[in-house]
């Protein structure tokens, strides 16, 4: 197991969400994203700062030796699951496992820990396009909305275009003109000035 993976076993054991890492450090939630990628690797304080932020032992974050955490007895306590309903690509059309709106999905996944129930789902990232996030990860937020609600400003977002268009990830930003929006991507050419059914900020995202 990469360190990047450690980071991230821990955080999920910690019940912590990488916005939550982030804000302790004063840093980017893409920052923490890329240290449990693997693409970068935390300085000499930022580790030692993890492992009293989240409870490990140093030695365990730094190369796996011994128990994760000083207190061997110590476990958090159990999480909600919550149902992965679909997959998603960089930019693209996210397809769904079930096309019931409150379905069971294809499998059940540990629910973010501070991000309270209330039709919560999942997406499982699909291809390695969408940098700094990886094939496979989860990407966690509420099913039950409708309209545009105004958390989603330059937020990312998963997004249903009107009029029976595709459901897309993408980060959103308010127009000019009521009611239409421009759709940007890390990886794709913007979608501008167009309505949406709804939209859903995307409350966290992990590996898996």
């Amino acid at each position: 197991m990469s360190l990047g993976s450690r980071i991230s076993e821990a955080r999920d054991w910690a019940g912590k969400t990488q916005q939550e890492v982030a804000d302790h450090f004063g840093i980017s939630r893409e920052a923490v994203s890329q240290w449990e990628s693997g693409d970068t690797r935390p300085r000499s304080a930022k580790l030692s700062g993890l492992t009293r932020f989240l409870g490990v032992r140093l030695a365990w974050l730094l190369d796996g030796t011994g128990p994760m955490s000083p207190n061997a007895s110590f476990s958090p306590p159990l999480r909600a699951t919550v149902p992965v309903v679909g997959q998603i690509g960089a930019g693209a059309e996210m397809f769904p496992y079930d096309d019931h709106p409150l379905g069971h999905g294809l499998e059940e996944v540990p629910a973010p820990s501070g991000v309270d129930g209330g039709d919560l789902v999942a997406v499982r990232i699909k291809g390695d396009s969408m940098r700094p996030m990886k094939d496979g990860w989860l990407m966690f937020y509420r099913r039950d909305q409708s309209g545009v609600p105004a958390e989603c400003r330059n937020q990312l977002c998963v997004v249903r275009i009107a009029d029976d268009g595709p459901t897309m990830v993408k980060e959103l930003r308010w127009t000019k003109t009521p009611g239409r929006y421009n759709l940007l991507s890390w990886n794709a050419d913007p979608i501008e000035d167009v309505a949406l059914d709804w939209a859903a900020k995307v409350l966290d995202i992990r590996p898996r």
